[in-house]
């Protein structure tokens, strides 16, 4: 890594918390460009899907991510558990694959919300907008405190779904807490419930919370602003 970046004639990175964990291998003084990952902002529009739900249909909590214990599926499932016993109606769609998927489902069974909790597998990218269009929250529950960044969370907040998010590695740069979704402790089932309830509660601050996340997005992580960004990388090398 060391020589590489000794190499390299610029170096970037994709979040502020990787160009940090890259800095210790640069040589001291080198200057490390953050250019994130970037959403299709003409591609995650909430405008192409249109949603009239029925009011007594279940709230609908969304994961998409690969089935790895460190990305935190076993949380969700957890505090589905906690949320149904809350008398929430609610309904947990686990998009991905993974090696811990025949785990996942018996924990679902175990718990008792193996009829609530739905594994649809992996989910093609162009069809994720749809996916997240169907949400009312969205939750990254990772617990891999090396995470460099959020892309789901950055792909829902682009789509006006609120997030739901642990506060781990480069997570808290892609979900302003507070304003585009809430950041809670990794490993934390109750406090991951607390913040899901929260947002199932109150329509309203799940309206302004996806706004806001748009606009986050619109700002920081338009696609095509960020491929500019990079272009301009490779101009200056040439």
């Amino acid at each position: 890594k060391k020589y590489v970046l000794k190499e390299a004639r610029v170096i970037t990175a994709t979040t502020h918390f990787l160009a940090e964990a890259t800095r210790k291998y640069a040589p001291e003084g080198k200057e490390i460009h953050v250019i994130p990952f970037g959403v299709d902002l003409e591609k995650f529009d909430p405008a192409k899907y249109p949603s009239n739900p029925d009011k007594d249909r279940p709230f609908r909590i969304g994961f998409l991510k690969h089935l790895r214990t460190k990305y935190g599926p076993d949380v969700l499932i957890e505090a589905t558990r906690v949320l149904r016993d809350r008398e929430y109606n609610i309904r947990t769609i686990i998009a991905g694959e993974g090696e811990d998927e025949d785990a996942l489902r018996k924990l679902a069974r175990e718990k008792g919300v193996g009829r609530i909790v739905d594994f649809v597998g992996r989910i093609p990218h162009e069809e994720v907008p749809a996916f997240l269009a169907s949400l009312d929250v969205f939750c990254m529950p990772s617990r891999w405190e090396s995470e460099t960044f959020g892309v789901a969370a950055v792909e829902a907040e682009a789509m006006e779904i609120p997030v739901v998010a642990t506060s781990v590695g480069g997570v808290p740069e892609a979900v302003e807490n507070g304003i585009s979704g809430i950041l809670v402790k990794p490993n934390d089932i109750i406090a991951l419930a607390d913040a899901v309830g929260s947002l199932l509660d109150d329509p309203e601050i799940r309206r302004n919370m996806g706004l806001a996340g748009r606009a986050f997005v619109k700002e920081h992580y338009d696609w095509y602003h960020n491929a500019l960004q990079m272009e301009e990388i490779y101009a200056t090398v040439l």
